[in-house]
């Protein structure tokens, strides 16, 4: 037995072993912390420990048979009295302590620590809130139930080791029959919040339950019949209760730690929900009303914050959006968002909602990125905020820095088209008419009516004098000014300048100067520079949102020498 012994200490199999153990620790040790970070599923470390054990034996049974040697890797013989020790004997000992040793501090800074910090993004944990169902006898209180999941949603953002799919994405299931699985490789989650919500008089029935999508094992359930007065004890209650299903040894008791929510009148409440669902349908005339719920809130609650940062945003969407009453509808925003600051300065929303008008309207660009960034702060991930950050540092010519943004986005909030033709857009100004090309025409498979995916797939083919296939993607926009702007470059380009101006004024009879940015845009292309820098003014006199594009606008290259534009530009200190 002993001779056994000496014969592998000769062959260095336990000086090799010391090495293979020490250099598996600091790699799965390693693995630990970076495999979350990339979005790595659970089962990727537990493969990287099986074949860790595996290879043991394998890495013994070669250092047996196989020696490195100066001249290269060459078979062991058996041992004679006359075999002196290896050459490299002593240096080998240093070189596998100083591995032992390097992977046993790196495993006690980990433990200690817990790894790098991670609290500045967003967490491992990756989870979905699915639109609640109504289980109610009345149709109309859809918007209940949905305003419920969205709040469970941004409270559930709110622990830093949550990555939640993004309301946009979420709710894209809303309806549907797919199976859970498919849901969690949709959104890129490891467990779903899905539930059904039943509201009667001043009661709730609200019943969730957590479920792990890879093997439907409910993790999680429970039901609450409360008074609506009671309505924030139980997202509370959830919050803690999926966190606690979740098993996140991270968080300790952070769950319990999080702030709670300030219950306010039930009215009031009711009133916030039916603004917040009517302001999420993004039109004119939903934000009118969503901003009519939303100050009858205001009228019953004064101090609810969050129902100010509602107003200041429906009211900032309308003024974007109406042909009249903007002005009034921004000075509303404006002081709402005002308000609800002075109420929390801890609200994400209404840092977002600061931000929005500050970028769009003010055109204060540090200021605007100051509040887009302070409700990242406060809510790491969060699609508005981001988005909005993401379209004001390309705007400004970080175009970069705006499309690894949108990339990070986009990852949370897979299924967001709006989200996704932001990064188009800034694809196209960028140039990247590939990547452009191939994120539209995979949304366009999904959604064929999608507004502005053509429009952008005719832009990318007139730039590439495919000129043929432009006509019938500009043709199949499904949206007035994109139909509109798209032919009057194509046909000016086609030589048909008699069908390229009665584009410009359908355009012009359809949305008047709401469209002035896009008429500068068409008449720069067509050559027109002293007429495009004309509705450029235009569109500044009216405070055109669009205007916020035009340091980077790719269509509007050609007048990057005239002189209207440069002092426009300045203007605008951009």
């Amino acid at each position: 037995m002993s001779k056994f012994i000496r014969e592998l200490q000769r062959r260095e199999v336990f000086k090799t072993l010391g090495l293979y153990v020490g250099i598996c620790w600091i790699l799965i040790e390693a693995s630990s912390v970076v495999l979350p970070e990339f979005g790595a599923p659970d089962w990727a470390l537990r493969v990287l420990i099986i074949a860790a054990v595996v290879g043991f034996p394998i890495a013994a049974v070669l250092a047996w048979i196989y020696d490195i040697t100066g001249h290269g890797i060459v078979v062991q013989g058996e041992a004679t009295d006359a075999d002196a020790p290896p050459v490299g004997a002593s240096k080998a000992n240093f070189v596998v302590i100083g591995v032992l040793l390097v992977a046993l501090v790196f495993s006690v800074y980990l433990n200690i620590t817990g790894g790098p910090e991670r609290l500045e993004g967003p967490g491992s944990i990756r989870i979905a809130v699915l639109p609640f169902l109504n289980r109610s006898s009345d149709p109309e209180q859809e918007y209940f139930s949905d305003g419920i999941s969205e709040e469970l949603l941004n409270r559930l953002a709110a622990i830093p080791e949550f990555r939640v799919a993004g309301r946009t994405s979420s709710f894209a299931f809303k309806g549907t029959n797919e199976d859970l699985h498919t849901i969690g490789e949709s959104l890129g989650v490891s467990s779903v919040l899905e539930g059904s919500v039943r509201k009667g008089g001043e009661r709730v029935r609200i019943t969730a339950q957590l479920v792990n999508v890879d093997d439907g094992f409910q993790l999680w359930s429970d039901s609450y019949d409360r008074d609506l007065t009671d309505i924030f004890a139980v997202q509370d209650e959830i919050a803690a209760a999926v966190a606690g299903g979740l098993r996140v040894t991270l968080l300790g008791d952070a769950a319990g730690e999080l702030e709670p929510l300030n219950p306010v009148d039930a009215d009031a409440y009711n009133a916030y929900l039916q603004g917040l669902f009517y302001s999420n349908k993004a039109g004119p005339d939903d934000s009118k009303i969503a901003i009519s719920h939303f100050e009858n809130a205001v009228a019953l609650e004064p101090d609810y914050a969050l129902a100010w940062a509602g107003l200041a945003r429906a009211s900032a969407g309308y003024a974007s959006q109406a042909s009249e009453g903007n002005r009034e509808a921004l000075l509303r925003g404006r002081g709402a968002a005002a308000k609800a600051l002075e109420l929390d300065s801890a609200l994400p929303e209404a840092h977002t909602a600061l931000g929005y008008i500050q970028y769009f309207f003010d055109w204060d660009w540090d200021a605007a990125e100051s509040s887009s960034r302070r409700a990242l702060e406060l809510r790491p991930g969060d699609v508005p905020a981001g988005r909005n950050l993401a379209r004001l540092i390309g705007d400004r010519g970080r175009l970069d820095e705006s499309l690894n943004t949108l990339r990070s986005l986009i990852e949370a909030d897979p299924l967001n088209e709006g989200l996704h033709l932001v990064y188009v857009h800034k694809l196209f100004d960028n140039e990247d008419f590939e990547a452009g090309e191939s994120v539209v025409t995979r949304l366009l498979e999904s959604n064929p009516s999608m507004n502005f995916g053509y429009y952008f797939l005719a832009l990318i083919a007139i730039h590439e004098d495919r000129l043929d296939e432009a006509l019938t993607l500009a043709e199949a926009e499904s949206t007035d000014l994109g139909r509109c702007v798209a032919l009057a470059m194509l046909h000016h380009r086609l030589g048909n300048r008699e069908a390229a101006r009665a584009a410009q004024q359908a355009l012009l009879e359809t949305y008047g100067n709401l469209a002035a940015y896009q008429q500068a845009e068409i008449h720069a292309f067509w050559g027109e520079h002293d007429e495009a820098v004309r509705w450029l003014e235009i569109a500044y006199d009216a405070r055109d949102p669009g205007l916020t594009g035009l340091k980077i606008d790719l269509l509007l290259r050609s007048l990057r020498e005239h002189p209207g534009y440069v002092a426009l530009l300045e203007k605008m200190a951009l």
